[in-house]
């Protein structure tokens, strides 16, 4: 079967891919944010060696936990658009076989525009 939209599986493989990014990404910057926390350049230099403190872990952990929520928010976000994009071809793929089933002929898809 001939695909009619040749553009939205690579729309919805690119989301993929970059809904699965974002999520590595807040899991990464998560683990960096609870490490050294929002800091500048030169405030990190002086935070590299200070000792863990109770106060250390409650900000950061409250920021790191934030990162985390948001960045996987963000991506499972985009992977449902993936999704959503794939549930629609396929609804178009089952519904062009059903109406080639009922009808008993081949159905030619429409052709594409012509620019």
């Amino acid at each position: 079967m001939v695909p009619r939209y040749t553009a939205l599986p690579i729309i919805a493989m690119f989301l993929k891919v970059f809904g699965w990014i974002l999520i590595a990404a807040a899991v990464v910057s998560s683990a960096l944010v609870l490490v050294f926390g929002q800091k500048t350049g030169a405030e990190l230099a002086d935070a590299a060696g200070a000792a863990v403190q109770s106060e250390f872990l409650r900000i950061h952990l409250a920021a790191a936990f934030w990162a985390l929520v948001n960045g996987l928010v963000r991506g499972l976000l985009v992977l449902g658009a993936s999704e959503a994009i794939q549930v629609l071809l396929d609804i178009e793929e089952n519904t062009r076989r059903a109406a080639e089933a009922a009808t008993g002929e081949s159905i030619r898809p429409t052709p594409p525009r012509q620019a």
